[in-house]
């Protein structure tokens, strides 16, 4: 059996600053963070030549990812940022740009439904519907099927 995990549509800002004192070695560099409207993801130290991502123990699986994916997707554009930057002195840049990510890149920690509490409930799968289970949503889509359930046509 083949899956295909869905890819998510997500805008990404990538923020470029630097101080004058910020050099590897003889060049000068930019620190790059990237944001979504969940907050920053990822960031890294930028050249006009090449990246150094900046590791973060707290990041999880899916935002380490989500980091990798976005520097495949925008490194050119960054370091050509970087570049034109640097020729015109400026200290700070920005870049948009709507991306395709394995996860849409949400906040942490569980949801708010309609500020009452979740309450934690275990049920048994086998391996193969656990599987299935996390590709379809996970809690979530458990939940919404619930609430799409009409309690009379059962």
């Amino acid at each position: 059996m083949t899956v295909t995990l869905q890819k998510n549509i997500v805008d990404v800002r990538v923020e470029l600053r630097r101080n004058d004192n910020d050099y590897i070695g003889e060049d000068r560099f930019y620190y790059a963070y990237f944001f979504t409207q969940a907050g920053c993801f990822g960031s890294a130290k930028v050249t006009e030549k090449e990246f150094f991502p900046i590791d973060v123990p707290s990041n999880t699986t899916k935002e380490n990812e989500n980091f990798k994916d976005a520097l495949v997707q925008l490194k050119d554009d960054i370091l050509r940022l970087a570049a034109f930057l640097h020729r015109e002195e400026e200290n700070k840049g920005d870049l948009e740009s709507s991306l395709s990510l394995q996860w849409a890149i949400a906040k942490r920690g569980r949801p708010a439904l309609d500020d009452k509490p979740l309450v934690r409930t275990t049920i048994l799968l086998r391996q193969e519907e656990k599987d299935k289970l996390k590709l379809l949503g996970g809690s979530s889509w458990i939940r919404n099927q619930i609430r799409m359930a009409r309690i009379g046509e059962l």
